[in-house]
């Protein structure tokens, strides 16, 4: 007993990881699956249409934040560092933290895109195309 190593399992404090730890000793990694969403059916639409549309809102809203947390600890930054410091680098302070909002704000429209599905668009683009060529296919 007193020669026993006692203390932390693998993986639990110190430098090694999770995943570092059972490479070591050679145990296997499970990823688990993700579960599939379950709609009633002819809903299928509308839920994925509305998992989109809430993916991309709060991509949204998380760059508006991140840019006005951006703008802020910048503008507190130049304040110390100068007088009328934060004004005076306001223009460079919001050059910066609307790039950085921007560059999040981008990617909503392709996850919206991407959770809606094909036949959204296309019926409707049918449905016009018939409008304005009557007779052929």
């Amino acid at each position: 007993m007193a020669n026993e190593i006692v203390g932390k399992p693998p993986g639990v404090g110190g430098s090694e990881t999770g995943v570092a730890a059972a490479m070591a000793l050679g145990t296997a990694i499970e990823k688990k699956k993700k579960k599939k969403h379950k709609y009633s059916r002819g809903g299928k639409i509308f839920g994925e249409a509305s998992r989109g549309t809430r993916k991309a809102a709060r991509r949204v809203t998380k760059a508006v934040a991140k840019g006005l947390d951006s703008f802020h600890s910048r503008s507190e930054k130049s304040g110390g560092k100068r007088r009328d410091g934060a004004l005076r680098d306001m223009h460079k302070n919001l050059a910066r933290s609307v790039g950085s909002s921007l560059r999040m704000v981008s990617k909503a429209p392709n996850d919206l895109a991407r959770k809606l599905p094909k036949r959204f668009f296309i019926n409707p683009f049918r449905a016009g195309l018939r409008i304005f060529f009557p007779f052929g296919r």
